[in-house]
């Protein structure tokens, strides 16, 4: 790792001379002087972790928000190229000064209005950024939705060097209390539906997914040695699974006080 992270307190850091602030909220949109990281603590020191002694060159995010991330990971990493795209068609004010005062136009190139199952637009970014050079980091933090994520994720991961990691963060939020559990949110299938089948992949074929490495707050997915033909490529086709069917089972009277109970 290029960067060492020097916290000031819970959530704030300095690093690679840029002080961070950890804002789960939304409501604060940043400055130039302390960018926002919609991500806590636990995470942020989960990827320094990760990442340690990676060495990364090529880094693809989905999901821009404020652009402390894309600030944060070109920190962390100091890669040769880091690709940033997101659905919102404003650009990010502070990141485009940010990236303008360090003269980083070559290193750092985002790209707006771009959805992550928007697969054709994707796949031609990402030629024109990248060349026939494969990607070391992709990370998806962008709708957390199960048909946009495998999407994304089908399009990329064979784009990943071997070794590479493709991390999907928020995987979680259908297990998570709160608003997660009713309405809208209730109604949507589970994200955890793609993890199950990154998982299954690494028992039938770990050339294709050599590992998976499972966090509170991102999944990280390891890219095996096996070449892998990026046209057509589905994820769900790597499962030997016997003619066996899995199903999930809705605990929907299951209460905080059930749980603590239980443990």
């Amino acid at each position: 790792m290029e960067s060492e992270i020097q916290w000031i307190d819970q959530r704030t850091f300095d690093l690679g001379g840029v002080r961070f602030h950890l804002d789960l909220s939304r409501e604060r949109p940043g400055s130039s002087d302390q960018l926002v990281l919609m991500k806590d603590r636990a995470l942020v020191e989960s990827y320094q972790k990760l990442l340690d002694s990676t060495r990364v060159k090529r880094v693809v995010e989905m999901g821009i928000w404020g652009g402390g991330s894309t600030v944060f990971f070109e920190r962390l990493l100091k890669p040769e190229k880091l690709l940033a795209i997101d659905r919102a068609v404003d650009r990010v004010r502070i990141l485009d000064q940010y990236i303008e005062r360090l003269q980083l136009q070559s290193v750092v190139s985002c790209h707006y209005g771009l959805w992550q199952e928007q697969t054709t637009r994707l796949t031609n970014t990402i030629e024109a950024e990248f060349g026939s050079g494969g990607i070391d980091l992709i990370v998806d933090d962008a709708s957390h939705l199960l048909d946009q994520t495998r999407a994304s994720f089908n399009c990329l991961f064979p784009r990943l060097t071997p070794g590479g990691l493709y991390i999907v963060e928020d995987w979680g939020w259908a297990h998570w209390a709160g608003h997660y559990q009713e309405g809208q949110w209730a109604e949507r299938e589970p994200l955890t539906s793609l993890i199950f089948q990154v998982v299954m992949v690494v028992a039938s074929f770990r050339q294709i997914i050599s590992s998976v490495r499972v966090e509170p707050g991102f999944v990280a997915i390891e890219r095996g040695p096996a070449a892998i033909n990026p046209n057509g490529f589905d994820v769900a086709r790597f499962c030997r699974t016997s003619g066996k069917t899995f199903s999930w089972v809705r605990a929907a009277e299951t209460t905080e006080t059930d749980v603590q109970e239980r443990i």
